[in-house]
């Protein structure tokens, strides 16, 4: 008997015999007990403090009243001593405010084959209801939001101003003053972005977050899912699912923080959320649908008693705004006419994030553009001092048909104008002297 002596054994590597890939003695095995993927939760829907009571019929739209106080000018009014001899005007009563809500429906329905159920690894019934009621949460939460943001006039910070302390602060000051009722507890709530509340948490010195928290064991108080604690008579949520707006050319990504007191938000309700077996109505009833419903409204019943605050965050997205650079041109003249060179400064604008190389454009055959450095001398600062840009690179263009060196930095300023700023210091070598444009040019 001869032994193989070239490597002919079983293996799945081999291209023939049992190990081959289309043997069935190794198949693909799978994990049966299937996790689910991370996730995020709508929380708007519990800060629903009103909704409306003894309606008389069913109606499109509910219409609930509040009353009103007199005002301060009609207590300033009745402080007056009454004439013994004269009778009391009369006063009406003030006005109800009108608070409208209407309702629509919405819904959504995934259906299967009876084809597919029949091969299915996994039993997926469970997890079908769970992916739909997951959604009809997050529709429901965006819907909130939305008509938030329709009815509340938003504080919009400045740019690169994050939320700090003091607006917390602030805020709690404001619904005090607006006699804005507490929730249960006595606490007000802030929903916010994780990086909102992280630079808010960050905050040290008095006052801050930080200084009170240090030594304090609060988690007596977290009854919330991603609740941070209570600071400044409110009670902190993280939650990723507030709206926010992305960068742009102007500045960064922005987050929304919303602040709620009782009585703010209303809600009408014509059906609660539900799931819903869709029927069979093919012929031989082989396609299974399921979906959820709900037909409900929103309305901010106490504008007061609700605060949208936007502001960036640490490690929001950058904006995009054009970096400036200054390209120095020369002029070639003619060839009769060589000895003459006209210099000028060329503003340009590029879309660049300061962190990999900027585009450098072409430059025409007639241009010549070079830097200013000579022997024994400085170049002066492509960039105006006075914006503090990133360093500096410098890159080379590949025209053929000259030589060309472009300052790019990371500046970030916008075009004005009339104009753009050139840089204040002059050079201090000659022949920079003698380039450096005038400022009557």
């Amino acid at each position: 008997m001869v032994l193989p002596t070239s490597g002919d054994y079983t293996s799945i590597a081999a291209a023939a015999g049992l190990g081959a890939s289309d043997s069935l003695a190794v198949e693909t095995s799978y994990s049966l007990a299937l996790e689910w993927a991370l996730n995020n939760y709508g929380i708007m829907r519990q800060f629903v403090s009103k909704r409306p009571e003894q309606v008389p019929h069913p109606a499109q739209t509910v219409t609930m009243k509040k009353w009103n106080y007199f005002s301060e000018a009609a207590v300033t009014a009745a402080k007056t001593p009454l004439n013994e001899v004269a009778d009391v005007a009369a006063r009406r009563l003030p006005a109800v405010t009108n608070v409208v809500i209407e309702a629509a429906e919405y819904g959504d329905v995934v259906e299967h084959t009876e084809f597919f159920e029949g091969r299915a690894l996994v039993p997926f019934e469970a997890a079908k209801a769970t992916t739909l009621a997951d959604q009809s949460a997050k529709v429901i939460d965006e819907l909130i939001q939305d008509q938030i943001l329709a009815d509340i006039t938003e504080t919009v910070k400045a740019e690169g101003i994050k939320v700090l302390a003091a607006d917390v602060r602030e805020a709690g000051l404001q619904f005090l003053e607006d006699n804005v009722p507490t929730y249960g507890g006595g606490f007000y709530y802030f929903v916010g972005h994780p990086r909102v509340l992280g630079d808010l948490r960050a905050e040290a010195g008095f006052g801050g977050w930080r200084v009170p928290k240090e030594y304090v064991d609060a988690s007596a108080l977290k009854a919330l899912p991603n609740e941070l604690g209570e600071f400044e008579g409110f009670r902190f949520i993280s939650n990723n699912r507030v709206r926010s707006r992305a960068a742009d050319s102007d500045e960064a990504q922005r987050f929304n923080s919303y602040l709620f007191g009782a009585g703010g938000l209303a809600e009408h309700v014509v059906t609660a959320p539900q799931v819903r077996v869709a029927p069979q109505t093919d012929a031989l009833r082989r396609f299974h649908g399921l979906g959820w419903y709900f037909d409900m409204g929103w309305k901010v019943y106490e504008p007061l008693a609700i605060k949208v605050i936007q502001a960036t965050a640490t490690g929001a997205d950058p904006d995009t705004t054009p970096c400036f650079t200054w390209r120095l041109i020369i002029w070639a003249l003619p060839q009769q006419r060589r000895k003459r060179l006209q210099v000028t400064w060329v503003p340009e604008w590029v879309t660049c994030h300061c962190t990999r190389p900027t585009p450098v454009p072409r430059v025409p055959a007639r241009r010549l553009a070079v830097p200013l450095r000579t022997r024994g001398s400085r170049s002066p600062s492509p960039q105006d001092p006075r914006t503090a840009p990133l360093p500096v690179r410098r890159s080379s263009s590949t025209s053929p048909l000259a030589r060309t060196r472009t300052w790019a930095c990371g500046t970030r300023l916008r075009p004005a104008p009339s104009g753009v700023a050139r840089p204040s210091r002059r050079p201090s070598s000659p022949l920079g002297r003698m380039l450096w444009p005038s400022r009557s040019q």
